[in-house]
């Protein structure tokens, strides 16, 4: 039994501990300073989407995702990341499985900015609307535009919303595909190129030459 006021061994150890959980979930078990570490600084902000609140509130499409059990240990993770082709590229979690919300070592890679940037949906004011469609109340007319390398880009104005759609999907696709000619990796490749298939199935091809005329262009 300890003396009234002394700390035992093994609280002070679960102190300490608790005072290195990452979004009272990822353990830092580093065995040097983090400081300016990008293997650290990359694993932590993983920790903090998917289980910090306040960073969720900011970026909301991370409610719901979490973090494979192995990588809870900051050791774990950074033995992974220093076998990836890391430097200068982005972790992902959406590449490789479609509809994904766990990052792990099965889901994960690192790709360029401008691929990562993909998978981030082209925000609508309407939910009501589907993606990368925008209602202009000027010309009563649905606006199809997508964003992509930090600018958004007019795809055409047209009078339904179905058919705008389409318009951005026939456009999604082409930069998937754009992305999976450039990638080195082949398993990311073949992944991207699935995304443009799927976007492609959404634009039905077909309809968009038959309709693509100035009936329903602006």
């Amino acid at each position: 039994m300890n003396p009234p006021g002394r700390i035992s061994d093994e609280r002070k150890v679960k102190t300490i501990m608790n005072s290195r959980l990452i979004a009272g979930i990822g353990i830092n078990d580093a065995d040097y300073p983090v400081t300016g570490c990008t293997l650290y600084a990359t694993w932590r902000d993983m920790i903090q989407r998917c289980y910090n609140p306040n960073v969720q509130k900011k970026y909301p499409s991370y409610k719901g995702c979490t973090v494979s059990k192995e990588w809870h240990k900051f050791s774990t993770f950074r033995v992974w990341m220093l076998l990836q082709d890391w430097q200068g590229n982005c972790l992902d979690k959406d590449i490789l499985v479609l509809n994904n919300t766990e990052y792990g070592p099965a889901t994960c890679c690192f790709v360029p900015n401008s691929i990562n940037n993909l998978f981030h949906k082209d925000r609508v004011k309407d939910n009501s609307l589907p993606q990368g469609v925008f209602f202009v109340r000027n010309s009563k007319k649905y606006r199809a535009q997508i964003f992509h390398k930090g600018k958004t880009q007019h795809l055409g104005c047209f009078k339904s919303a179905d058919f705008a759609h389409k318009v951005y999907c026939k456009a999604k696709a082409r930069l998937f595909r754009e992305a999976a000619a450039v990638i080195k990796t082949d398993h990311i490749a073949i992944a991207l190129i699935e995304h443009a298939k799927r976007y492609e199935s959404h634009a039905q091809w077909k309809d968009l030459r038959k309709k693509g005329g100035k009936e329903d262009n602006e």
